[in-house]
């Protein structure tokens, strides 16, 4: 994903602009204090894709369940539920 790096002072300058842009193009951008990278302005959508993701990681054995269904899945062992069958029973 392509990003950009500038400084704070700019990003308070331009922040309805970056937030714009991050919305519509999913840019991120990196703002810098001294040079220093302190704070990223991304789209929520990333933002909630980048905790999701934080949470499986951090979920003990989640990860591997979701590799195992996935595998069950492409070796035809386990058979597509529509919404209303799932929520059957």
């Amino acid at each position: 994903m392509a990003h950009q790096t500038i400084s704070i002072s700019e990003g308070r300058r331009r922040l309805l602009e970056l937030a714009d842009q991050a919305k519509e193009t999913f840019e991120r951008f990196i703002l810098t204090r001294n040079g220093k990278p302190e704070l990223v302005v991304l789209n929520y959508e990333d933002y909630e894709s980048l905790m999701e993701t934080l949470e499986i990681y951090q979920t003990p054995g989640l990860l591997k369940e979701l590799e195992q269904r996935a595998q069950d899945r492409a070796g035809g062992r386990v058979k597509p539920r529509s919404h209303a069958q799932v929520w059957r029973g």
